[in-house]
C-alpha cells in the first residue's frame, strides 16, 4: 500500500512540474555535474555521446573511499559492481564505478557539494 501511496505522490508531483520541467532539470544539474568533475585530478566521466542521460557515472577515483567520504557528507550515490552491468562494464575495462543520480529538487548547489568531496578525496589519495 505505502508503495502505490508514494508512486500516486510522485506522479502527481510530476504532473503538477512538469515533465518537460524535470528533464531540463535533471539535464542542467547533469551537465554541470560532467563540466565539474572532468576538472577532479583522476576522475574519468564513463558515458559519452550528445545525448545523455539525467545521471553521471565516474571512474577513476578510489571508490569505496569515495562512496565513504560522500555518504559522510550525507551524499548518496550508488556503486554498482560489474554483476549489474558485466557486458558494458566488461567492454570499459572497469571493475567500479560511482553512479550520481539527481532528482528534480537536486540544487546546483548540492551538485558543487559533491563535487567538492570529490576533489578532496583526490586530493588524499594523490599525497
Amino acid at each position: 500500500m505505502a508503495g502505490r501511496v508514494g508512486l500516486s505522490v510522485a506522479l502527481r508531483a510530476a504532473q503538477l512540474i512538469g515533465v518537460d520541467a524535470i528533464a531540463r532539470q535533471l539535464s542542467d544539474i547533469a551537465d554541470r555535474l560532467r563540466t565539474r568533475i572532468v576538472e577532479v585530478q583522476g576522475a574519468v566521466i564513463v558515458e559519452q555521446g550528445d545525448d545523455l542521460a539525467g545521471f553521471v557515472t565516474v571512474t577513476g577515483l578510489d571508490v569505496p573511499k569515495t562512496f565513504a567520504a560522500l555518504a559522510r557528507a550525507g551524499i548518496t550515490v550508488s556503486s554498482p559492481g560489474r554483476v549489474y552491468a558485466p557486458l558494458d562494464m566488461d567492454a570499459r575495462g572497469l571493475t567500479s564505478v560511482i553512479r550520481i543520480a539527481p532528482y528534480v529538487f537536486t540544487t546546483a548547489g548540492d551538485a558543487d557539494a559533491l563535487v567538492e568531496v570529490l576533489e578532496r578525496v583526490a586530493i588524499r589519495s594523490s599525497s
